[in-house]
């Protein structure tokens, strides 16, 4: 969506920062090098509103810029990623916009999965709908119940070597 040269920036505006965000995660690309250092700034009416940033080293995939925490919901902010490095970067997102997802300290895998499973449904083609992603994993466990019940069979069995 966007390619920063060296010592550029991309915006946009009307972005949402959600309470107790703690790090912005970012999609990016420096094609196989060691990325450049990474400046992020959340802007509202020109007033800084609060900033973090990701030292030089990084490699292709997500980057993660620590920002807070924030204390609460703040809307209609200017998001802008900056190059200060010396190669270009290419930042991931979808319709002509960087794709921004945050991390809060106090977020664990239970607390995730609506938004596990309604990621899972963005990535497939789904026939089934929203009861895909527990269909998956209630075929994964359905699998690995298998595997013990065969394992425990065979091993009382007198006799027998594998």
């Amino acid at each position: 969506v966007a390619r920063l040269a060296p010592h550029r920036q991309a915006c946009q505006s009307g972005e949402d920062l959600p309470p107790g965000a703690s790090g912005l995660h970012l999609a990016a690309r420096n094609y196989g090098q060691p990325g450049p250092p990474l400046l992020v700034t959340f802007t509202r009416a020109g007033r800084i509103f609060i900033t973090g940033s990701a030292p030089p080293g990084w490699r292709d995939g997500t980057v993660v810029l620590p920002i807070g925490p924030t204390r609460q919901f703040v809307s209609d902010l200017t998001v802008c990623v900056t190059d200060l490095g010396a190669t270009p970067v290419a930042i991931a997102g979808a319709a002509g916009r960087i794709r921004l997802e945050y991390q809060t300290p106090s977020e664990s895998w239970w607390s995730q999965l609506g938004e596990i499973n309604r990621r899972l449904m963005v990535g497939r083609a789904s026939l089934l709908g929203s009861v895909t992603g527990p269909l998956i994993v209630l075929v994964e466990l359905l699998v690995v119940a298998l595997a013990v019940g065969v394992a425990w069979t065979a091993a009382r069995r007198p006799g027998r070597r594998a």
